[in-house]
């Protein structure tokens, strides 16, 4: 379960979202503030309060090798000469090369791949799947989030395969999240108990093979999907901001790769996180 959740995190990132844990970091981007920038490209972030040091950057995701923005990290990489790395969605594996890399894991497998060769260690930014399982569970009914994370999954595989969805890794997928380590054990367990909720929740979905990211991005606030994603990505954004200042605070330079909208929505709470601590 834990690799399944590791790709459904990062499918979205890049435009994802109550208040940090430290109550300094209370300012966090909203939403609306976001989508009103209509912003093009990268967005790129560089804080050098202390002894530490961020080069935050936030990428459109992407799998093409001869991307320019993959070029641009490497370029941005060398330069910043960071001693920590954080990724976007889990521990990536290695691959033996960098086009290998960038095919199996975006821009996510790049940075593993820079880092290993450079001897830098690589921590994952994100929250423990099972945390953002059980998050959600504290907010919505068990099986609304069970339907999310297939919803999710769904257009992964749309995605990157370029067709319809594989139902046996559907069913896969309904079954691991089935155990209750989460905090749930109960329906659905499969398609057609799957699709039975869609119907419930969901009834303009004419197909759900056949979604597209839309969804996710809804403003309609009886949409729970789109309610659930922004819940769920400001948490996670929270958790992102925590370890990017902590690791900054003991002197690390940490170079951090995420999805765009993570950067510019936590922009003014790092600002204000990062603050040089006044002399006594």
């Amino acid at each position: 379960m834990r690799k399944i959740l590791m790709l459904l995190a990062v499918l979205l990132a890049g435009i994802f979202f109550p208040a940090c844990s430290s109550p300094r970091l209370t300012n966090l981007m909203t939403w609306e503030e976001y989508s009103e920038l209509q912003l093009q490209g990268p967005y790129t972030l560089e804080l050098e309060p202390g002894a530490g040091a961020l080069f935050y950057y936030g990428v459109i995701h992407t799998r093409t090798v001869d991307d320019p923005q993959l070029a641009d990290i490497e370029r941005r990489w060398e330069a910043f000469k960071p001693t920590l790395a954080f990724s976007e969605g889990g521990d990536w594996p290695l691959e033996k090369t960098r086009d290998e890399a960038i095919r199996r894991g975006g821009e996510q497998g790049l940075l593993r791949y820079l880092a290993e060769r450079r001897g830098v260690p690589t921590q994952n930014i994100d929250p423990p799947s099972e945390a953002q399982l059980r998050y959600l569970l504290k907010y919505f009914p068990g099986a609304q989030v069970k339907v999310y994370y297939i919803l999710l999954h769904t257009v992964l595989m749309r995605t990157r395969e370029q067709g319809p969805p594989n139902i046996n890794l559907v069913n896969k997928i309904l079954r691991d999240l089935s155990p209750g380590a989460w905090g749930y054990n109960g329906p659905p367990r499969k398609i057609k108990q799957f699709e039975e909720y869609i119907h419930k929740y969901l009834p303009e979905v004419e197909d759900w093979r056949n979604i597209t990211p839309s969804i996710f991005f809804s403003s309609d606030p009886n949409n729970f999907v789109a309610v659930m994603h922004r819940v769920l990505n400001r948490y996670r954004d929270e958790v992102m901001l925590e370890k990017i200042i902590k690791a900054v605070r003991k002197g690390k330079r940490v170079f951090a790769l995420v999805g765009r909208a993570h950067v510019v929505m936590q922009e003014p709470a790092l600002r204000e996180g990062l603050q040089p601590e006044p002399a006594d």
